[in-house]
């Protein structure tokens, strides 16, 4: 949920952006089914503002960063493909709602620019609004998620779907070689 207000807190615009963000990476791992810790909250004491409804009832930023997840994630089948990007500041997944592609995007710190040339679709940010756009490689990317969808050049979501089968065919083969890799047990004393 992230703290929000006690001594080991965040401010509500990182919850906003974090809270989002952590629940695709957990569901893409293959975690099936997510809690938010607390739904209620805005104390002073630790954990008691992790909640995305404030105490007096007022909704946090992080609730409608929470709300456009749901709504864009709904209807999603299997674990979504974790694209590699050169600039490691980039984090998306490829996912799959009702057989059409949804990439969800963000930058991990500042800003990034996504660098890939997806046409005209329909990006919807972080709090919902949603528009249509050329979504070219000069698409920026900030801390908060971008849901990238309804490609109308069917190509572009051609070319990111093989782009992901082939980093996902890359990444198995990188952990099958790695599990025949034999490991070494060293004694290096008592201390």
């Amino acid at each position: 949920g992230y703290d929000s207000g006690g001594p080991k807190g965040v401010n509500e615009r990182l919850q906003a952006g974090w809270l989002p963000r952590d629940l695709m990476m957990i569901l893409a791992s293959g975690v099936e089914k997510v809690f938010v810790f607390r739904e209620t909250g805005s104390g002073g004491n630790l954990f008691s503002a992790s909640g995305v409804i404030r105490d007096d009832g007022s909704l946090k930023p992080s609730w409608f960063t929470y709300a456009t997840l749901i709504r864009q994630l709904n209807g999603v089948t299997d674990r979504p493909t974790k694209m590699r990007f050169d600039d490691s500041n980039i984090r998306a997944y490829l996912w799959n709602r009702g057989g059409k592609p949804v990439l969800t995007a963000w930058a991990i710190e500042k800003t990034a620019k996504l660098g890939l040339n997806l046409g005209p679709c329909t990006v919807t940010d972080a709090f919902g609004n949603a528009g249509s756009t050329d979504a070219g490689p000069a698409l920026e990317l900030t801390e908060f998620p971008l849901y990238i969808s309804d490609f109308t050049d069917p190509t572009a979501a051609a070319r990111l779907e093989t782009q992901a089968k082939t980093m996902a065919e890359k990444q198995r083969q990188t952990e099958a070689r790695h599990g025949r890799l034999r490991a070494y047990l060293y004694e290096f004393g008592t201390k």
